[in-house]
């Protein structure tokens, strides 16, 4: 069952990231999806039994402390849009726990499987309800971010044949600056002083949950969103 329900967690990761996209500004919409890896060292415990030390449950409240600065609850600039990358963020936490929980019982080729045949199933369920009329340029659009996931994601594969995760995983924190860029270039998009500052917390909260693993196995997982 969980095969099942695991495909289900990527795509509402992936919906919710997309009505964040919609309201947000890009580096905002993005930087609040970097809290997934926080999130799966607070479920770890609960969820698969793992420990997880006082180091990391620091990393989570400063990570969170990020959130909060980035978002502003309160402060009258606040959007309900921003709950979207943190639900999204919070699905692909799901996301990954699942699969770590099912890779010592299931194939590789298994859990491909599911992903793609689960992920198709509960896509098609979500179109009666949130499909609109297309144009051809669109359909292009499709076919191009596509191609550059497919992209991104072979590159990722050949990085990995090539280097140690636990050389990769800052590298991760690099979309945040392609974010700023192509937010400022594509929709004049700035970062507020908040967005940086927040910024500044979640990624160094990250990168010490990185640094804390490589200490306590030798060789940690990527920090971050694999859905690129």
């Amino acid at each position: 069952m969980l095969q099942w329900f695991r495909p289900l967690f990527l795509v509402l990761s992936i919906a919710t990231l997309f009505v964040g996209l919609k309201y947000l500004p890009l580096a905002e919409a993005v930087i609040l999806g970097f809290m997934a890896p926080l999130f799966i060292t607070a479920l770890a415990h609960p969820l698969l039994g793992e420990r997880v030390s006082i180091h990391r449950w620091l990393a989570v409240i400063g990570g969170l402390i990020g959130v909060a600065i980035v978002i502003r609850p309160g402060s009258g600039i606040w959007h309900w849009a921003a709950a979207m990358p943190l639900a999204g963020a919070l699905c692909f936490s799901f996301f990954q726990l699942s699969t770590r929980r099912l890779a010592s019982t299931e194939s590789v080729d298994a859990m491909l499987y599911h992903t793609g045949v689960g992920g198709l199933a509960w896509s098609t369920l979500l179109v009666p309800f949130f499909w609109t009329e297309t144009q051809p340029i669109h359909w292009w659009v499709f076919l191009g971010t596509g191609f550059l996931g497919a992209a991104a994601h072979l590159c990722m594969i050949q990085a990995f044949d090539r280097a140690q995760a636990s050389l990769l995983a800052p590298f991760n924190y690099s979309k945040l600056l392609w974010s700023i860029l192509l937010g400022y270039i594509v929709f004049g998009q700035l970062p507020t002083i908040n967005t940086l500052a927040g910024t500044t917390l979640i990624i160094a909260a990250g990168l010490y949950i990185v640094y804390r693993e490589s200490r306590d196995t030798g060789e940690p997982p990527v920090s971050g969103d694999l859905k690129a």
